[in-house]
This record gives C-alpha cells, structure tokens and sequence, in this order.
C-alpha cells in the first residue's frame, strides 16, 4: 500500500513513499499536524478555500501520515 503513495507536500514531493528517507517519515508522523495552517487555507489569489478543499488537504495529510507509519513499521521489521 505505502508504495504507492506519493509525497504532496515539502522537500520530498512527488517521491513514491518507499524512497523517502526513514527520517523525514519520522519527522512527518511525530511533527505535523494534519489541519491545513492559516497560509494553506486560501487559494493562490488570496480567497478562502473552500470547507471541503480544506477538509480534503486535511484528509490527504491524514492518509499519508498514516501510510507513513505503515512504512516505518515496514522498515523496522525490516530491520532499517
């Protein structure tokens, strides 16, 4: 499952899950928050998103943070 998810946000984006390091994957499930930050909340022109535009950046965060730690957990069995 977690091999198909690709990155959608920072310094790894548009990486396949499998190729992001194990420390960045650690960084992301320990520190970010799921909840889009004020800044993330309007469009590029300055207007509101949308409540489902934000509810569906908010659900894609959810699902790779728990892919995330699908993968850590992977990688220790592992032994990574």
């Amino acid at each position: 499952m977690s091999e198909e998810i690709v990155c959608h946000f920072g310094k790894h984006e548009g990486v396949r899950m499998g190729e992001i390091p194990t420390g960045y994957l650690r960084w992301a499930v320990e520190k970010i928050d799921p909840v889009p930050l004020p800044e993330h909340r309007k469009n590029e022109n300055g207007t509101p998103k949308t409540s489902e535009a934000i509810k569906e950046m908010e659900e894609d965060m959810r699902n790779f943070l728990s892919a995330a730690e699908d993968e850590l957990e992977l990688r220790s069995v592992d032994g990574e």
